[in-house]
Order: structure tokens, then C-alpha cells, then sequence
């Protein structure tokens, strides 16, 4: 699925975000915090997340040319150390601009292993995809977040 970012002041779609979801005969949908960690702990989140992008990248390519996609990464793959012959495979068999390309990490995958992660989003920021911060934040504890007074 496809979340749209619109444009405030002209109503436009920006950019979508490829969401993963999970719709199950029995049980209807399945939140993805639910069910992304699975994929995860036995390994098949590479194959899922290769099969998200390739899949995004090939429904955009058929948009309008101003049109970008977000699509989230799991920290699991960056691990192999493929992931940027991945998405420039995906770039080439879909003929999506990689300027159309952003991809999600999570501060988490940043802390892991630092040198490697930098090395790795700095080849992708070089073909041209932008990488975007995905739940900043997320694990900072309620109580240490500043909140402005209005």
C-alpha cells in the first residue's frame, strides 16, 4: 500500500511512502508492528525488503515524473553488505530516477555499526537517492522529550 504526502498549499501528491501490510483470510489485517519482526528473526526480511523496493520502484516508475516513493529499511538489511548492488539493480530494471528514490533508516541501524551504515548511505546519497530519518526519536523516553511552551 501507498500513503500519499500532498502539498498543503496546492493539494498535490508529493510523495508516497510503501507501506507494508499484511492482510490475513482469517484474521484480517495485521498491524505491522505485529508482524514485521517475524520476517526479521528468521531471516527472510532480506527477501521481503528487496521484494517492497523492487515492487515500489516499478509502480512509480508508471507515475507522474514528480511523484518520489519512501521506502523503509530494516536495520537486518544492511547486514549482508548488498544492499546497494540491490538498489541499484532495482533502479536499472525498473528505469526509476534514483532522484525519485528515498529510503527510510532508523537512528538504530545508525548506532549499530556507524562506520559501515555511513560508508554504505553515503554510496546510496551519491546515486542520487535521498535517505530520510524514519521515527527519530522513536526510542527517546517520553519524559526526555522537550516540549516548547506556547
Amino acid at each position: 500500500m501507498y500513503q500519499p504526502v500532498f502539498e498543503i498549499a496546492t493539494g498535490r501528491i508529493t510523495s508516497v511512502e510503501a507501506l507494508a501490510r499484511w492482510d490475513q483470510p482469517s484474521q484480517g489485517p495485521i498491524r505491522p508492528d505485529l508482524f514485521i519482526s517475524l520476517p526479521e528473526e528468521c531471516g527472510l526480511i532480506q527477501t521481503i525488503g528487496e521484494h517492497m523496493l523492487r515492487q515500489a520502484c516499478q509502480d512509480t516508475a508508471g507515475w507522474r515524473s514528480d511523484v518520489r516513493v519512501a521506502v523503509n529499511l530494516s536495520p537486518m538489511q544492511f547486514a549482508p553488505g548488498n544492499l546497494v548492488d540491490i538498489v541499484r539493480s532495482a533502479l536499472a530494471e525498473t528505469g526509476l530516477a534514483a532522484g525519485r528514490l528515498q529510503l527510510e533508516v532508523t537512528e538504530g541501524l545508525v548506532i549499530r555499526d556507524a562506520k559501515s551504515t555511513f560508508l554504505r548511505l553515503r554510496q546510496l546519497r551519491s546515486m542520487g537517492i535521498q535517505i530520510l530519518m524514519d521515527d527519530f526519536g522513536a526510542a527517546i523516553p517520553r519524559r526526555a522529550i522537550f516540549r516548547p511552551a506556547l
